[in-house]
């Protein structure tokens, strides 16, 4: 199995060995179905990078929201974890961080430990983990991942993004889970620019909405 692995990280097109990308989109839908959830309307940027080593891999993403005043940041939040080779185990040992905060509040810091699996079906990578999550000041919580990439057309066309399902803790102590899907699709103009958009998905996951909420972005993307 570890050779598999081996085998899976070494066939990695050069750019997801070592890829670092800006993303800035424009959330062009100005209110969610619900009327109690915040609106959009506003621009976001995304730094990512994926590196992949021979313990492991790394991947982080930083978002930015501007929708403050005059245009500026009004959210900051952090996404970075790492995946390790425990020898031959097939398995591999994922942990990660997530913080951020908006122009009010910090967010509670979430803590994930769990084991992740990468694997390639036909032309698509993709990868899976299960973890145990540590949200600052809750009870434990458990969340489940999924991430894909593939490229089509010749290297025209790209697919990528990732689905969660995680619980947390809500008022009253309840226990509430919460989906949240970001698919991505990009026309890729030339080796680094990119055109195209990000659908989110959510249910649980807008604040004071219990409702599935479809946000589509429209978007472009400079690899390096």
């Amino acid at each position: 199995m570890q050779r598999l692995l081996l085998l899976f990280l070494s066939i990695l097109p050069a750019q997801f060995v070592l890829s670092q990308n800006l993303q800035l989109h424009y959330d062009f839908i100005k209110n969610a179905r619900d009327r109690n959830a915040a609106g959009r309307g506003y621009f976001t940027s995304t730094v990512e990078m994926f590196k992949v080593d021979q313990w492991g891999s790394t991947y982080f993403f930083i978002d930015m929201d501007y929708n403050g005043p005059r245009g500026g940041v009004s959210l900051g939040y952090l996404e970075i974890d790492r995946d390790m080779k425990l020898g031959n185990f097939p398995l591999m040992a994922h942990i990660e961080l997530n913080a951020g905060m908006n122009r009010f509040v910090s967010f509670d810091n979430a803590w994930l430990f769990g084991i992740s699996y990468p694997f390639k079906i036909k032309g698509a990578f993709m990868s899976v983990y299960a973890a145990y999550k540590a949200i600052s000041r809750q009870s434990a919580n458990f969340q489940v991942t999924g991430t894909w990439n593939s490229t089509l057309f010749d290297g025209k066309f790209t697919m990528s993004g990732f689905i969660d399902q995680w619980c947390e803790d809500k008022t009253g102590g309840e226990k509430k889970w919460i989906l949240l899907t970001e698919p991505q699709f990009w026309y890729n103009l030339s080796p680094n620019f990119s055109m195209g958009s990000e659908i989110e998905i959510s249910n649980n996951f807008i604040l004071n909405s219990n409702k599935v909420e479809i946000f589509p972005t429209i978007a472009g993307k400079w690899t390096f």
